[in-house]
């Protein structure tokens, strides 16, 4: 009982998305439904009282009007069969674009731990599997539902054209056989219960085969999705050229078509032998009861032209009732695959959703503190951040330096909120940050992060973040970002195309350029504070120093945090911490850290041997240690 009440509460929570996706669909499926089981019943109907005047020899206008109405109703009939299709279909597709942009809604919306989390993907990765190589999910409920309608409007349809068979009685005894006998009706009754229980069992056995399929699947369709991904971006093709990657590609893509090769067909396979053994079954039902129509008809208990109508109404009966049950216990696997779809899109975080306003300061006066902050990853004991003390004051430059794994970047997500500290506190003018409205706080934030993303969109949107584009101050921003001197080759301006991916005219654009465009990203924000967590690692020594130095002029008094391999680009910086296995093992000025001989950051610098400037002629030279 609760596995059902389970079950229905899936399905009404799917149909209540359907009707929020796209109200129009639902009731188009409920019309569309009831239309094609009431359809075929209307030839039935016209015939057999076509053919009864005919084998009666009534030749007059009563027979005219039955053969205009059959005319017109098969016309009207085709003409809102298309009508409805038509009007459908695009519905069908406008449903599934907005399904799918709820999932993409909600991997942007969910909490930063889940975009990380394998388990999260493969279980994305399940959903789409689902709805791609078996249909379920929504896309079932998109479509069942008008069959669903269908076939159970078709029964109840059937139902009252049979009716008047099974109370007809016989005026002559032209058959042997008692074919007004109640026994007969209760044989009926107990084949289709038999048949409808075999029918059920075959379903089942099948659902479980088609569900195993598609579970064993997801891990590899998460795996395959990223593969076609990289195959279709064009800048994959260097790496796949220069290291000949083909065949390890092409084994991998082999053995995911191979995949899904093998779970189609044995999916196809299951749903053959269903299909076979259905037909089989409802067939030699359906010769029985023919057989019972004709002695009905020969024993005079029913007019001889009627024959066509009962005998239809008796073959849809017993071809819809299998599929009838085949949908509804469609509906009941389906359940699961909602089940995963419910539960992603669900799916509650651990962030704390504060509400307190960000105080809206003319001066931009924002202090940030670290206070005994540790982290540890979700799932993991292992801390990555220990007891880290930090405070950053208006106005500040704080370089943060330190060996790979250092936690240094992921100090920077918990700056970001993209993670909560495990233990301690981050302050923002001496309030928790959690405390604040998560947007909010954002909004005092301009991150260019080490892997940042430019878009296949024109210049100025990547710039912008948005579509709408300030031109003065993105031509601006990109000035100060060192983009100048390329900016002024583009014939369309802040209108041009990154890459080629929508537009054949886009550029290409280096490392370092895509880098500028990603600080000029930061720069436009205009937010009091700006943190760089190596957005340079493109750049050549020098052009990596001239763009911190001068980027630090356009900083000017907003609070800044950087954090540089090269250490040399971090001399300009107030204050710099030295991370060392999650902790902060030094921190001061760089001409105090250079002095400890027996320090970290001493070994780093020492280790890098040399910084890198212009001489008089331009020319770049080596500069010993001080």
């Amino acid at each position: 009982m609760k596995r059902m009440y389970e079950i229905i509460s899936l399905n009404r929570k799917g149909f209540a998305l359907m009707h929020q996706l796209e109200p129009k669909l639902f009731w188009a499926n409920i019309v569309q439904g009831i239309f094609e089981a009431v359809y075929p019943f209307i030839p039935f109907f016209f015939t057999s009282r076509i053919l009864s005047l005919l084998l009666n020899g009534t030749i007059n206008e009563q027979l005219r009007n039955w053969i205009i109405g059959a005319l017109v109703s098969s016309f009207v009939s085709t003409v809102i069969a298309n009508g409805l299709s038509h009007f459908r279909s695009p519905l069908y597709w406008r449903a599934s674009s907005k399904k799918e942009m709820l999932l993409n809604k909600k991997v942007i919306e969910m909490d930063y731990e889940f975009v990380e989390d394998t388990t999260v993907h493969e279980k994305l990765s399940s959903i789409r599997m689902n709805e791609m190589t078996g249909g379920m999910g929504m896309h079932r409920l998109f479509d069942s539902s008008k069959h669903l309608v269908k076939h159970t409007t078709s029964i109840v349809v059937s139902i009252l054209f049979l009716w008047s068979l099974f109370t007809s009685e016989s005026t002559r005894q032209t058959v042997a056989l008692n074919v007004d006998s109640g026994w007969i009706s209760l044989s009926f009754v107990g084949i289709m219960a038999a048949y409808i229980a075999s029918i059920i069992l075959i379903n089942q056995k099948v659902a479980k085969i088609v569900s195993s399929f598609l579970q064993k699947g997801a891990t590899l369709n998460n795996a395959g999705g990223f593969f076609f991904q990289l195959m279709h971006n064009y800048n994959s093709g260097k790496e796949i050229r220069l290291y000949n990657q083909y065949p390890y590609l092409h084994r991998l893509l082999t053995h995911f078509n191979d995949f899904t090769k093998e779970t189609l067909m044995g999916i196809h396979k299951s749903t053959s032998r269903t299909t076979i053994l259905s037909n089989t079954l409802s067939y030699g039902i359906l010769t029985l009861g023919y057989l019972w129509v004709l002695g009905k008809a020969f024993n005079g208990a029913i007019p001889a032209g009627t024959v066509i109508q009962y005998g239809g109404a008796l073959s849809l009966f017993i071809m819809e009732f299998p599929q009838l049950l085949e949908q509804v216990t469609d509906f009941i696997n389906n359940s699961e695959a909602l089940k995963n779809l419910f539960e992603f899109l669900e799916m509650k975080g651990n962030r704390h959703e504060g509400t307190l306003p960000v105080e809206k300061r003319l001066d931009r006066e924002y202090t940030l503190e670290a206070r005994n902050v540790s982290f540890a990853y979700p799932g993991s004991d292992e801390y990555v951040l220990k007891n880290v003390n930090l405070k950053l004051d208006i106005g500040e430059k704080l370089a943060i330096v330190g060996m790979n794994g250092s936690g240094k970047t992921t100090f920077i997500k918990l700056l970001c909120r993209l993670y909560d500290p495990t233990e301690g506190q981050i302050l923002l003018n001496g309030i928790d940050i959690r405390k604040y409205d998560y947007q909010e706080y954002l909004r005092l934030l301009s991150v260019v992060f080490q892997d940042f993303q430019l878009y296949s969109f024109q210049l100025g949107e990547n710039v912008a973040a948005s579509k709408e584009v300030q031109e003065g101050e993105a031509m601006d921003a990109l000035k100060k970002a060192g983009f100048s001197e390329r900016y002024h080759t583009l014939k369309e301006g802040l209108d041009t195309y990154l890459y080629k991916n929508y537009d054949e005219s886009g550029i290409e654009i280096s490392g370092g350029e895509a880098q500028k465009v990603a600080m000029a990203r930061a720069i436009y924000k205009q937010a009091p504070i700006v943190i760089l967590d190596e957005p340079t690692a493109a750049l050549d020594p020098l052009s990596e120093y001239e763009m911190y130095t001068s980027f630090a002029e356009v900083v000017g008094n907003r609070t800044a945090i950087y954090i540089s391999h090269r250490l040399s680009s971090c001399r300009f910086c107030d204050t710099i911490a030295v991370f060392d296995k999650g902790e902060i093992i030094q921190k001061g000025s760089h001409q105090e850290l250079v002095q400890e001989k027996d320090g970290k950051y001493y070994e780093l610098w020492n280790a890098q041997a040399q910084y890198y400037t212009k001489d008089e002629a331009g020319e770049v030279k080596e500069v010993a240690l001080a």
